[in-house]
């Protein structure tokens, strides 16, 4: 009977080991956002395709939204978040720093206008929240939604 308690004790520790492992929690990466997208001429711009994407680059994760800004030229998102498990965090930023990948929550707002060659592309976090204007601009370089 007595040989029977270490190995119970043991199964315990490793299942707890491997829950706490392996069972994801969020983290916070972008807050809400509203923001005007304004067109060139520094007037609202309307009906504007707005692309948001987030992640977490330690933890390999990436989404992305799209919306359209209302007649007033406001676009919304809410706040975002990431789920990630103890595995990921650790391993993952152990193989970006071998591969200068980049490190840390990050998020980003694109604006499109209806010609391809009028965007704009603005960087945000937890850390760095985004302007509350955005104007679009003309580029040498188009970009489609």
């Amino acid at each position: 009977m007595k040989r029977r308690k270490p190995f119970i004790w043991i199964s315990a520790v490793v299942l707890g080991a491997a829950t706490l492992l392996l069972l994801p929690w969020e983290s916070p990466v972008a807050p809400q956002v509203r923001v005007q997208v304004l067109d060139e001429t520094g007037r609202p711009a309307s009906n504007v395709v707005v692309t948001q994407r987030w992640g977490h680059f330690n933890f390999g994760s990436e989404k992305e939204t799209h919306a359209r800004t209302n007649e007033s030229g406001y676009v919304e998102f809410p706040p975002r978040s990431v789920r990630a498990n103890l595995a990921s965090r650790i391993i993952k930023p152990v193989v970006d720093v071998l591969t200068h990948e980049g490190l840390g929550p990050y998020a980003q707002i694109h604006a499109y206008g209806s010609d391809p060659y009028v965007w704009t592309s603005v960087a945000s976090s937890v850390k760095d929240p985004l302007p509350t204007e955005v104007r679009l601009k003309r580029r040498d370089v188009a970009l489609y939604p």
